[in-house]
């Protein structure tokens, strides 16, 4: 659940607002090389046959295992959030990062 102007978004219209923000304040940028790259091997994998494995959802598991290999003491990017804000959430927190992740993907 995310709110913005007064407005409760959910699911798909929450992460998209997340990466629209998270866009504008983002000072990263890609290599125009990169960029076509990128373009080339989402590509590939869409004219393979199997897919559907990028296409599932992120599980727990794979969340935890991300966030094991954290490392500590590292600045926070523009978002202030820390890795160990992120390695120190608790059970429910992890659930809704897990959701927003599968809603943004």
């Amino acid at each position: 659940m995310l709110q913005k102007s007064g407005q409760t978004y959910t699911g798909k219209q929450a992460a998209d607002i997340f990466i629209e923000e998270y866009a504008e304040i983002s000072d990263l940028e890609i290599p125009e090389e990169r960029e076509q790259e990128v373009i080339q091997e989402m590509q590939d994998l869409q004219s393979q046959d199997d897919t559907t494995e990028i296409n599932s959802p992120f599980k727990m598991e794979e969340l935890q295992a991300g966030l094991s290999k954290l490392l500590l003491k590292k600045a926070p990017g523009p978002d202030e959030i820390t890795n160990e804000m992120l390695i120190n959430l608790g059970p429910q927190a992890k659930k809704k990062l897990l959701q927003l992740i599968n809603d943004s993907w």
